[in-house]
């Protein structure tokens, strides 16, 4: 008989760093969480999973830093593993748990190995972000440049990955790394003893894009064309994988006479998906993990459509975070991933709406 999921994760996540992993050494807290800027979650009907951010008492996570001794990593998956019970420290996960779930088979094998090589500099660990656009901006990257910040940027740190660094990290990272952090590739997924980890934590909250002032600062003047904003795109994101909005063609007619074009991401370079948000006025997109350039925009609307009948957070908080102006249209859907039809009208309607709020 199959186990269900949240079985595995008892049997195979520790709760918290300091429960199950060096329970002597407490951390450094590297930064306070921003405050909220207004609270914007007070009436959105939130999916259940998110419910917890309408309680949280401030907008980003603290950081703390956690150094650890002799601890045992996995790099293919960016996790620690507790060297007492051989179970993924839950602390070193994010929103990627499901997908890490899905290969638990080969996982449980590689921890079940006695034999282990050992790394002994001062190292850290590259949260995988293939294939998770947004993840790769608002958890890997953000992580490796709070090793700039006063508390760590002493500290000469490598930063552990498992194989070749995808196109997208190598982009960010050519800009942001810190001069204090290098990079080793490392060619077996097999777990690694490390005699000094150094581990901060994640700065945003499951379910929210509302990233720390001082890494939006630093990204933005880091990626960001050097000139004004134009504001004066108006562009509807059309995908090309999952949750594909089935009247697109339709939507697109109505959203023309309001001045907005078709834009597909897929086809765009990094650098161009940057510069064309960082001209937009405004944005229509199904939720997806385009809108992560939404970091490049000023003062936009963002009208964000969602299959089902409750709100994924994550670019609701991005939006407020970065001053813009979020509306969103819901559906009836059951599941968040299927393709989808959507409102034309309630869309174009909060276009409107949204575009008398800018003037």
């Amino acid at each position: 008989m199959s186990r269900a999921p949240t079985d595995i994760g008892r049997r195979v996540l520790v709760a918290a760093l300091s429960h199950d992993v060096e329970p002597r050494t407490p951390p450094t807290a590297l930064t306070p969480g921003d405050p909220w800027k207004g609270f914007p979650l007070r009436d959105v009907p939130l999916i259940p999973a998110a419910a917890p951010l309408s309680s949280a008492a401030t907008a980003t996570r603290p950081i703390d830093v956690w150094r650890l001794s002799n601890e045992l990593v996995a790099p293919a998956e960016g996790v620690v593993v507790s060297r007492w019970s051989r179970r993924i420290v839950a602390a070193s996960l994010t929103e990627r748990r499901a997908f890490f779930m899905a290969g638990l088979g080969d996982w449980l094998r590689r921890v079940t190995k006695v034999h282990l090589s050992s790394v002994s500099q001062r190292s850290t660990l590259l949260a995988p972000g293939r294939r998770y656009f947004y993840h790769a901006y608002v958890d890997v990257v953000s992580r490796i440049c709070a090793f700039g910040l006063p508390g760590l940027a002493e500290t000469e740190v490598q930063v552990l990955h498992h194989g070749p660094m995808d196109p997208l990290m190598r982009f960010l990272m050519e800009r942001l790394r810190p001069a204090n952090v290098t990079f080793r590739a490392l060619d077996s997924p097999d777990l690694i003893r490390v005699e000094e980890l150094v581990f901060p934590t994640f700065p945003a909250w499951n379910f929210s894009g509302w990233l720390p002032n001082w890494y939006l600062t630093q990204l933005r003047q880091a990626l960001l064309p050097d000139r004004p904003s134009r504001r004066s795109e108006r562009i509807c994101i059309v995908r090309r994988g999952r949750r594909r909005l089935l009247n697109q063609d339709l939507l697109l007619d109505r959203l023309r006479r309001h001045g907005f074009y078709p834009v597909v991401l897929e086809e765009l370079s990094f650098g161009e998906q940057i510069r064309i948000f960082h001209d937009a006025e405004a944005i229509v997109a199904t939720h997806g993990a385009g809108l992560t350039n939404l970091l490049f925009a000023t003062g936009a609307l963002v009208v964000e459509i969602f299959p089902t009948s409750a709100v994924v957070p994550h670019f609701l908080l991005m939006a407020a975070s970065l001053d813009h102006h979020h509306r969103y249209v819901l559906g009836t859907n059951t599941q968040l991933l299927s393709d989808f039809e959507t409102n034309v009208a309630a869309v174009e309607r909060e276009v409107v709406i949204g575009l008398e709020d800018l003037r």
